[in-house]
């Protein structure tokens, strides 16, 4: 019981901690290729529908 308690105990702050490491990677990313294309760094198709 306690192996188990203790395995997703560090599971789960491996990968908080990971998250918290690489967050401000994802977000200088995402401002560099929102300066270098001139636009949105998130990309939206045209639907056949309409809806988005």
């Amino acid at each position: 019981m306690y192996k188990q308690f203790l395995k997703r105990f560090v599971d789960f702050s491996v990968a908080l901690i990971a998250l918290l490491v690489t967050s401000p990677l994802l977000i200088l990313a995402t401002i560099f290729l929102s300066i270098a294309n001139k636009g949105s760094a998130f990309f939206g198709s045209p639907t056949i529908s309409g809806f988005i």
